[in-house]
């Protein structure tokens, strides 16, 4: 046999506004699935089998990717530094409602989730919560609590947007975008209700999304474990139980309760 000794790449990552090492920097040869990513010192070593001129992609969150067309030789350390750009940060401040009041809420959920990042928030007495955010995009925008109903929307949000005010109304609606607090309990050995974005499986018994009703991709699944197969996580040898939060019904005349589900039993 000819063995071939593969073609190496290392380098130093830094922040190129205070050059300090940059770690969990992704490192991708393109086209290949030769991938790395940097340590703590900002050091990072990967490679490939055949030589050649490849274009190498280096990406954070928080930082301009940047790509490079690097030159490979079969038995060669081919050293590659690179100083990634940061990109500079901005704060929106959402204010939180109650519809009618006018009262800010406390407690309040916040969601803004974006192509790259997810943001998460919580607002203060004042109903009050700041985000520091570094893309400037098109974000599904929602806010929550027990209690209220769910707002979303889609949203552009820039250096210019600043604030963004949201006026809860009162009510008693759950479509799982935040932890509500739902309880699951039962003696099956597999299937327990899990809160989560559903995975669907073979021959349509859970599908792979939520109802279209709704806001978000978030629902309560009897076992969601991510496989085609869908006798891996049914709910087996026992009961599954979901349990909402206390629900208080003074003040209606005529309560009911209106719900979504996918049922299947083979």
């Amino acid at each position: 046999p000819n063995y071939q000794q593969a073609a190496y790449l290392e380098g130093l990552i830094t922040n190129s506004v205070s050059s300090v090492p940059v770690d969990l920097v992704d490192v991708q040869i393109l086209g290949h699935n030769q991938q790395d990513v940097s340590n703590s010192s900002g050091m990072y070593a990967t490679g490939i089998a055949a030589a050649g001129v490849y274009d190498v992609t280096y990406s954070k969150i928080g930082y301009y990717s940047q790509t490079i067309q690097v030159t490979h030789t079969n038995g060669v350390v081919s050293v590659q530094d690179l100083q990634l750009v940061p990109i500079p940060p901005f704060n929106l401040q959402v204010t939180v409602f109650e519809d009618g009041t006018n009262n800010p809420i406390d407690g309040a959920d916040i969601l803004l989730d974006g192509l790259l990042l997810d943001d998460f928030g919580v607002t203060n007495a004042l109903g009050e919560e700041t985000f520091v955010l570094y893309y400037q995009e098109l974000y599904r925008f929602s806010v929550g609590k027990w209690g209220y109903l769910t707002h979303c929307e889609s949203v552009v949000i820039d250096t210019a947007t600043g604030s963004l005010s949201v006026f809860l109304i009162p009510g008693i609606y759950d479509d799982f975008t935040f932890d509500n607090g739902w309880t699951s309990s039962g003696s099956a050995t597999t299937g327990l209700f899990e809160r989560g974005v559903p995975n669907g499986t073979s021959l349509l018994t859970n599908p792979n999304v939520d109802s279209e009703n709704d806001c978000n991709d978030f629902c309560y699944v009897t076992g969601n474990a991510d496989t085609d197969d869908f006798n891996a996580d049914d709910v087996d040898a026992g009961d599954a139980e979901l349990r909402s939060p206390i629900i208080d019904l003074t003040g209606y005349l005529d309560p009911y309760v209106s719900y979504e589900r996918w049922y299947y039993c083979d």
